[in-house]
């Protein structure tokens, strides 16, 4: 960890390398004693604990915010402000439902995202956002799909 963030590699190496350093240190601990006879389930939790370990370590190395990168952000986060005028009602959202406590909680579960730094971690807050909305979609016991899901994402 510490020769990659002291002498951090290009940009378009560092995946390579992550997933090498991952690669070798999971076949490494197969052959050390403690983790010999893990399960393969434990193994798996393991490889989840140690990326999320490792990227939580070099994330301001693999994600630093270049100008490039902040003019990029800047011109997106301009082009969504313009794009404020659209209401619910111009998605066909019920207003029964921007009503709903559980709306607002998946709105809540997106908002923590950029609070996390591993993959899977802001997986799950995505994961846990739309199974809210299926759950505010189905109350009525009707069946619904990305269709109705995609304008309450927006």
């Amino acid at each position: 960890i510490a020769g990659f963030l002291d002498n951090p590699p290009p940009t378009e190496q560092q995946v390579d390398l992550f997933r090498t350093l991952i690669s070798d240190t999971l076949k490494s601990m197969q052959e050390c004693n403690l983790w010999r006879d893990a399960s393969h389930q434990e193994l798996d939790v393991a490889s989840d604990a140690l990326e999320k370990y490792l990227l939580i370590k070099i994330y301001d190395c693999c994600f630093c915010t270049t100008p490039a990168e902040l003019q990029k952000d800047k011109h997106l986060f301009q082009w969504i402000q313009k794009l404020s005028w659209i209401t619910p009602e111009h998605l066909e959202i019920p207003h029964a439902v921007i009503d709903l406590k559980k709306f607002r909680t998946s709105v809540e579960e997106l908002k923590k995202i950029n609070s996390y730094k591993a993959p899977r971690d802001k997986m799950i807050c995505i994961l846990n956002c739309c199974k809210l909305l299926y759950m505010i979609l189905n109350k009525d016991g009707k069946p619904s799909g990305a269709d109705e899901l995609l304008p309450l994402l927006i």
